[in-house]
């Protein structure tokens, strides 16, 4: 079938006829799907860069030395530990929470024989808090002897230390 056009009279196909506003609309369309894969490019370069800054964060966090392992705590028991307070306690931030732990040296009962280990304790956990003036009021000693009853398991666990 032979379709010609009123002002042109040339021979076209039915198929092919877009109304004007529909060839605009879709130009629209594939122009933000354009914008939008260029975006998904940038992003992924961008994901490459993250990687360089985290790498650059790690680094700068420090090196914590043997890699050592948490003291025991079981709840409703207590944890005996002698804590090394001759030098200040080394800082560790979470990238990702940016909440601030301190890794307390300290021998403990572990398997039932004293090993070192690393007390990794937020900054903010009241714990350290007593911690602290524990080792402050023992004075000059290179250890100090704490006992840590724990109560509660995960985002509800509680520390209390035991005063002699």
């Amino acid at each position: 079938m032979n379709h010609i056009t009123e002002t042109e009279g040339r021979l076209i196909d039915p198929e092919y006829i877009q109304p004007k506003v529909e060839k605009e609309e879709k130009m629209e369309e594939i122009k933000e799907e354009g914008k939008n894969v260029i975006e998904t490019q940038e992003e992924s370069k961008k994901g490459s860069n993250w990687l360089d800054e985290e790498a650059k964060n790690v680094d700068a966090q420090g090196d914590f030395g043997p890699k050592l392992p948490s003291p025991m705590f079981e709840d409703g028991k207590i944890t005996i530990m002698n804590i090394d307070a001759t030098k200040e306690f080394q800082k560790w931030t979470d990238p990702e929470t940016k909440k601030t732990k301190a890794i307390i040296p300290c021998l403990s009962d572990l398997d039932g024989k004293a090993q070192k280990c690393n007390w990794w304790v937020n900054l903010k956990n009241p714990i350290y808090k007593e911690v602290i003036h524990r080792c402050k009021d023992v004075g000059d000693k290179s250890s100090v002897l704490v006992k840590i009853l724990q109560s509660g398991t995960q985002d509800k666990t509680r520390y209390t230390l035991i005063k002699e």
